[in-house]
């Protein structure tokens, strides 16, 4: 999932956890939120998406892992000190590849179990086995990867390549970032337009990140006018054309609302 992805699923869950309390809601995600996003926002140090993502190798023979830093160490992080200031290792033998291998949540469990953000950072880790098992059960096989092949499940005259995939994919988070940001609106009453992610999210990283870690963190949230004045607009609504660009899955707002509800569940567990 891309961070905005992320960041809307913890919102609505939060927001519906704490529903008469809108100060603590608010002191929660400023609080929370940072650890939520983590994972991803830390490659920006640590280049590689395996350690954080506790990916094993292809043939399941070993796995790479991380300590996530704790609040105190993470304010004071940076590239030059990240080696020696998060334990992590990191697995040999993956090949290259546009999709990721599987995510071993007992191993992140095993070495972060004892953080202060433990549940936080969880959040991530199983919101992404969501989408992973979204994509490789309803979208495309992935027994092909090495190869740079990806047949399409519900078409398999529809073949693609890894590029291809990665379009694709960037589409149907993009497209779910909008139906989700109406999904939120109609629980909470929030429009988490630009203003929004500008408030509560780019606050709540310079709160707890380094500064180049934060802002290079959010330069990948920061939304285009379209779908800022989109979102503004209130105009949540996936149109025909739209639906059909998704060539990876034959009915996308089933798809996304399938995938809504199991990561939302999860997080919620997680809360």
């Amino acid at each position: 999932m891309i961070t905005r992805q992320h960041t809307a699923l913890f919102t609505m869950q939060l927001a519906n956890k704490f529903a008469y309390n809108h100060e603590e809601f608010k002191r929660q995600l400023r609080l929370r939120l940072p650890f939520v996003l983590l994972p991803d926002a830390i490659c920006g140090y640590v280049g590689s998406r395996q350690m954080s993502h506790f990916e094993a190798t292809p043939d399941g023979t070993d796995t790479s892992w991380m300590e996530f830093p704790s609040t105190e160490v993470l304010s004071h992080l940076s590239k030059d000190t990240v080696e020696e200031k998060v334990h992590c290792y990191m697995a040999k033998s993956y090949s290259k590849c546009v999709v990721g291998e599987d995510t071993k949540i007992g191993k992140f469990d095993h070495h972060n179990y004892a953080h202060q953000h433990y549940h936080d950072l969880r959040v991530h880790i199983v919101q992404d086995i969501c989408m992973d098992r979204t994509m490789r059960k309803n979208m495309v096989s992935v027994k092909q990867r090495f190869e740079d092949c990806y047949t399409v499940h519900h078409n398999h005259s529809i073949v693609l390549d890894g590029i291809q995939l990665r379009e694709q994919i960037a589409r149907f988070e993009e497209l779910g970032f909008i139906h989700l940001c109406g999904k939120v609106h109609e629980s909470t009453g929030m429009l988490l337009d630009g203003n929004w992610f500008d408030q509560y999210v780019l606050g709540a990283l310079i709160d707890t990140y380094p500064e180049d870690l934060a802002n290079s963190t959010y330069r990948y949230m920061k939304f285009s006018k379209e779908l800022d004045k989109r979102i503004k607009t209130m105009d949540f609504t996936i149109t025909d054309e739209e639906k059909a660009s998704v060539v990876i899955t034959d009915d996308l707002i089933r798809t996304l609302d399938k995938l809504y509800a199991e990561a939302g569940w999860y997080t919620y567990q997680e809360i």
